[in-house]
């Protein structure tokens, strides 16, 4: 119909945890460069085979149409892994820079974006290098960060999973928190090898393997 977004593929796990995610982010090797631009976090980059980001615009048409949990699953490079959950998760609009909604949070990582008494993303804008929506007077997170998109609050908050890769070689100088960083494992200077960014249904009730067009979203489920 006129008006309406055109189908787009998304990568969805159907083995984690029952099924059901839709993949939103992906690190792993370093092969993707995160220092992208507005526009670039708005339509989505890298590969869904490895490293990617979904879209902003997708990410907001996915978390529009009912109520979604948010999965971040780490990894650091002793091969470790924790996680965080949180029970609500959405992304606003282009109009209102892509406000994040999110609480309820669960797991074994430490809680890095609305932990309470510390900077809460909750509410917060999308920044970019090229458009600071952080509201930090006199910082530029995105800029100060390595560049990374993210929701950025006061002081820049305790998690840049968009940030520099490869901090923890010797031969990469990074600062605190200029690295994949969730301060809540390990501090700010405890940089992370892996991490992906799921969504899936509050209601999600397991389904076989299959690929299923919902609207405008083609989905393949993997």
């Amino acid at each position: 119909m006129v008006g309406e977004p055109s189908p787009y593929q998304v990568y969805c796990d159907m083995s984690f945890l029952g099924g059901g995610w839709t993949v939103l982010q992906r690190r792993q090797d370093g092969s993707v460069d995160f220092d992208k631009t507005w526009e670039e976090y708005q339509q989505g980059f890298g590969d869904m085979g490895g490293e990617f980001w979904l879209g902003l615009d997708k990410i907001h048409t996915l978390t529009s149409v009912k109520s979604n949990i948010l999965q971040i699953e780490l990894e650091d490079f002793d091969g470790e892994r924790r996680y965080a959950r949180y029970g609500t998760f959405s992304v606003g609009d282009a109009s209102g820079n892509y406000v994040v909604t999110i609480a309820g949070f669960t797991g074994d990582a430490g809680n890095s974006l609305t932990n309470s008494g510390r900077p809460d993303i909750n509410g917060k804008m999308f920044s970019t290098i090229d458009r600071d929506n952080d509201g930090n007077s006199g910082t530029d997170c995105a800029d100060r960060f390595s560049n990374g998109g993210w929701w950025y609050p006061l002081s820049c908050g305790q998690s840049f999973l968009n940030g520099k890769y490869n901090c923890h070689q010797s031969a990469v100088t990074c600062g605190a928190s200029q690295g994949v960083v969730w301060s809540g494992w390990g501090g700010r200077s405890y940089f992370l090898k892996k991490t992906t960014i799921m969504i899936r249904p509050a209601d999600f009730i397991g389904k076989r393997k299959r690929i299923v067009l919902i609207g405008t979203l083609l989905i393949n489920e993997q």
